[in-house]
């Protein structure tokens, strides 16, 4: 799924020769400064959006890692 526009801005922090994963794992952290207003970590129904989100984010932002190590522009999913 599409992830925020500023989250593109976070790629550039990294070193163009960082591992994918490590920007990955960095990026996905990021994600909470997103959604922070609407998780409530004691209620089930939330922490499962949470999750769902986050899978459904995790192909976009892998293949957006990858795109930064090899240093070609994003293409956002359609």
């Amino acid at each position: 799924t599409m992830v925020h526009e500023q989250m593109s801005r976070f790629f550039t922090g990294f070193r163009r020769d960082a591992h994918p994963m490590a920007v990955m794992c960095g990026v996905v952290g990021a994600l909470s400064a997103f959604y922070h207003d609407s998780t409530d970590i004691s209620d089930p129904y939330q922490r499962m959006v949470a999750s769902m989100r986050l899978i459904a984010k995790m192909p976009t932002i892998a293949a957006m890692a990858y795109k930064y190590h090899i240093g070609q522009p994003f293409i956002y999913p359609k």
